[in-house]
């Protein structure tokens, strides 16, 4: 978090913070990302090996949103195989 929004976050927790409930939304690191990745294929029947994970997570940029839309997609087209590779991410996104 930068300096000026976290400034910014500081003051509306003081003028707010009485009257509300803050919560503060933290981008997903790549690790969660990569795990949040094995465990949903495990869930569908798929291993999808460490290193596809980390390259997905990766061309991503940890955002959960097309992390899962491009996930959805590549347990589609392995489908079969029961797994998903380093070779399949990097072809497929």
């Amino acid at each position: 978090m930068e300096m000026d929004d976290k400034n910014r976050f500081e003051r509306l927790g003081e003028t707010l913070g009485a009257h509300c409930g803050m919560v503060e939304l933290a981008r997903v690191t790549e690790e969660d990302a990569m795990r949040w990745i094995v465990a949903t294929a495990q869930e569908a029947g798929v291993r999808v090996e460490a290193d596809a994970a980390r390259e997905l997570a990766d061309a991503l940029g940890a955002d959960m949103m097309l992390i899962s839309s491009e996930l959805e997609k590549l347990l589609l087209y392995t489908e079969g195989r029961g797994r998903i590779t380093l070779g399949d991410v990097k072809r497929w996104c």
